[in-house]
């Protein structure tokens, strides 16, 4: 197979487990942007219960203009593409409980990037000239969590699903120096938070001589 082909494994077994783990490393052929990537899996059935943890990391660093030998006054400090780091960790859980088919889903993501816009110079210090890259970062948490349950009663399927997923996401961004050798710091955070309620019941509503009427009925709640 090829390495973009995507292949599917059918599990025959009523007892498995696996822990497959990847890890590959790429570059430009010119040097810079340098990017690895490594994530591992543990998965294991039980019947009619699976269990599945997941745990992935990305790391692409940065291509200074120097790297690219483009010609301008520190170009060490300057960056065209930003060093980018993405962690993920998540997990699912399905299995039945009384009759009652549920699955848990949470998962909790940090993807960060860091690029530099020059250099910043202070002359006025009296201990001698003071030199700083100016750095740019960011960073953005995101927390997922969700809980589907499926049921039978009598001849009406019901079913409920829960989500909520919060994002924090906070940057910095250097400004140079002030009037006291301090490096102005340009910050800024923000955060939200999404909750969704589903609620679904389907199951037969009449009977003609065609054949009985289906009906379903759904709520939402956000």
């Amino acid at each position: 197979f090829s390495e973009n082909q995507r292949v599917l494994n059918f599990v025959l077994r009523e007892h498995y487990s696996g822990v497959p783990v990847r890890a590959t490393e790429s570059g430009a052929t010119e040097g810079g942007g340098q990017a690895i990537a490594a994530d591992a899996s543990l998965v294991r059935l039980n019947d009619e219960a699976r269990a599945t943890l997941l745990a992935s990391y990305k790391d692409n660093a940065w291509l200074r203009d120097s790297d690219r030998g483009i010609e301008v006054p520190d170009s060490s400090y300057y960056t065209l593409l930003p060093d980018k780091t993405d962690t993920k960790v998540a997990a699912t859980v399905s299995r039945s409980i009384l009759g009652v088919s549920s699955s848990f889903e949470a998962s909790y993501d940090v993807a960060s990037t860091r690029s530099l816009q020059g250099l910043a110079t202070d002359t006025s210090s009296v201990t001698g000239e003071i030199e700083r890259p100016l750095d740019v970062s960011s960073a953005v948490r995101t927390s997922r969590v969700a809980m589907q349950l499926t049921g039978l009663l009598h001849d009406v399927v019901w079913g409920t699903t829960v989500y909520y997923m919060h994002v924090a996401s906070r940057s910095t961004s250097d400004l140079g120096f002030d009037s006291t050798n301090d490096m102005l710091i340009n910050r800024t955070e923000s955060a939200f938070s999404i909750g969704n309620l589903q609620l679904s019941l389907s199951g037969p509503g009449a009977s003609l001589p065609a054949g009985p009427v289906i009906a379903n009925f759904k709520f939402g709640l956000q």
